[in-house]
């Protein structure tokens, strides 16, 4: 593997380890490119804190630390800097005021919750909802039509547990689209490792 653009930071709070300890990795590896795509923060409304994703607070530190590693090491590796992101219309715009003073590389999509977080469940959980995975695949299909985001990421976190013949409907829906469109998509060890992948 000579690239990675899917690296989180300890504040996303789910991944741990230094900034520099993952460029050096990379380094090690072999790799030509690493990309950093922490969870992008959202301005949310009633001062609620996510626990899944930076806070907007820190993203000065996130591309000043990014940056100074950009230089440091630009003899041995491209870094890049970038998010990935949920795409949730009705919040674009404040996100977009967010980030516009930063030199933003590129954006990942992962829909880890297709409404605001604070009223809608985890992606991830188990469930047997047709209309769950039926809001699923179109809010992917929605985000990439913004051509917002590079890539798709791990688009069977979705844990659908109702008919197969469902779920292959829907996969198929969306794997037709992202080929048409020619997008790339990540598949994701995790889902490997629990089986989530049919034989569409």
């Amino acid at each position: 593997m000579i690239a990675n653009y899917y690296t989180h930071t300890t504040r996303c709070q789910h991944a741990s380890g230094e900034d520099k300890a993952y460029v050096e990795a990379a380094i090690e590896a072999e790799m030509q490119v690493l990309g950093f795509s922490d969870h992008c923060p959202w301005i949310f409304p009633d001062g609620y804190v996510s626990h899944t994703r930076m806070r907007p607070d820190e993203l000065e530190d996130y591309f000043t630390a990014l940056d100074r590693l950009h230089r440091e090491y630009a003899r041995d590796l491209t870094i890049y800097i970038g998010f990935e992101s949920e795409y949730l219309p009705e919040m674009m715009e404040a996100q977009d005021c967010l980030l516009a003073d930063y030199p933003v590389d590129y954006m990942i999509l992962g829909e880890h919750f297709v409404a605001n977080e604070m009223h809608a469940p985890y992606t991830g959980l188990l469930t047997d909802s047709e209309a769950d995975l039926a809001q699923y695949v179109d809010r992917i299909i929605e985000g990439m039509e913004t051509d917002r985001y590079r890539y798709v990421a791990y688009p069977d976190l979705l844990q659908f547990t109702g008919s197969d013949v469902v779920y292959r409907r829907e996969y198929l829906r969306l794997c037709r689209y992202l080929k048409s469109r020619n997008i790339p998509v990540e598949i994701n060890l995790l889902g490997v490792v629990e089986n989530r992948h049919y034989n569409l």
